[in-house]
């Protein structure tokens, strides 16, 4: 019994201490959080204000095809879009990348960014990319 108890405190205490939780970045990817939902559509809507994150993860700024109006400033930041990347930019869109037409002023909390991130590191092949393998160019 002892050795179960020490191997589950080892296995508790050798998780990640950010350990992210994709679900939790869902919710806060939604009206019910940071609403980034409102911007960056979940379906093929020509009236989006900003491109679907379908693919972001590993994408070049600016990189969507089928949204046409990037800032000028976008798209000469030579960002791909990493972890690190989305963390430091959506700390501060508008001060991160000096010009962005993204009128956001960011995710303060690093906890609730890296969930955000996580989210749409899982989601790259799943719900947020259904309308874009629907929706040829």
């Amino acid at each position: 019994m002892r050795a179960a108890t020490f191997t589950l405190a080892l296995l508790i205490a050798s998780a990640p201490a950010g350990a992210t939780d994709a679900d939790k970045g869902k919710v806060q990817f939604g009206i019910a959080g940071q609403d980034c939902i409102t911007c960056h559509p979940q379906e093929n809507n020509t009236a989006a204000i900003g491109p679907s994150l379908c693919g972001v993860m590993g994408r070049k700024a600016a990189g969507h095809m089928r949204y046409p109006t990037y800032s000028a400033a976008l798209k000469v930041s030579g960002i791909t879009w990493t972890r690190d990347r989305l963390d430091k930019f959506l700390t501060s869109p508008l001060a991160n990348v000096r010009g962005t037409r993204m009128g956001f002023a960011g995710i303060a909390d690093k906890t609730e960014r890296e969930n955000v991130i996580a989210y749409l590191e899982r989601e790259t092949g799943g719900e947020l990319c259904l309308w874009d393998r629907l929706t040829p160019p």
